[in-house]
């Protein structure tokens, strides 16, 4: 081997991304390591949601986000560039009854989506909701889905996750009305036990009608229903 090299990788505004290190470290802020000269290193860029990436600083290959390069010096210092873009974003709690629009879809998720008891979430047909990785919709109080068979809601995995959670209806409040609602890359939610399917309820009354669920393991888990 031909010695070892000290890489520093810095994100240009922390909290606009991270940065993976051979696909096992990841870097929110900054981090140094030390790897042997002779070994190739690999680099992923993933923004967060409201941030794109735009290149690097310290390597050649300065607009693709999966690098691969062979540290050569005693020391190298790698920033991931980030820039803020315009998206329509989901809050993390629904603190007030709320409507996404089709005029403004596509919509992001940033982490799970909550509809507290008393609240209502309804989504217009033709818009597509994207989740960050297993993120979960979370219905304590009511959630309506209006699509139709010409514009579906779809709730898919944002462009930089494979999968996302799931949508749990927990003990909520109200009865819910999905309709025209097409769902991929769905999980499970955060109670394997309650919320094990892509579409879970657990002492919930909602009604499913022309649901399309695909690439998932278990589609709907329905216990103590009311």
């Amino acid at each position: 081997l031909e010695g070892t090299s000290v890489v520093n990788v810095y994100i240009n505004e922390p909290g606009a991304g991270r940065v993976w290190v051979n696909e096992i470290v990841s870097v929110d802020s900054s981090a140094a390591g030390i790897y042997f000269k002779g070994i190739r290193i690999n680099l992923r860029a993933v923004p967060e949601v409201g941030f794109e990436f735009t290149g690097w600083e310290g390597i050649s290959e300065d607009s693709v986000d999966l690098v691969d390069f062979l540290p050569g010096s005693d020391t190298l210092t790698v920033t991931a560039l980030f820039d803020t873009i315009a998206v329509s974003k989901v809050p993390g709690e629904i603190a007030q009854d709320t409507v996404l629009l089709k005029a403004n879809s596509p919509y992001y998720a940033t982490g799970d989506i909550i509809i507290p008891s008393g609240k209502t979430l309804t989504i217009e047909g033709g818009v597509d909701l994207y989740m960050p990785e297993k993120a979960n919709i979370i219905v304590y109080g009511k959630l309506t889905i209006e699509g139709t068979s010409d514009e579906p809601v779809k709730i898919l995995p944002n462009e930089h996750s494979n999968k996302w959670g799931g949508l749990c209806f927990v003990e909520a409040t109200d009865s819910s009305l999905i309709s025209d609602l097409y769902i991929s890359g769905a999980t499970n939610g955060v109670d394997f036990a309650r919320d094990r399917a892509a579409i879970s309820g657990y002492r919930s009354s909602f009604s499913l009608n022309n649901v399309t669920i695909e690439n998932c393991n278990l589609p709907v888990l329905v216990q103590f229903g009311k």
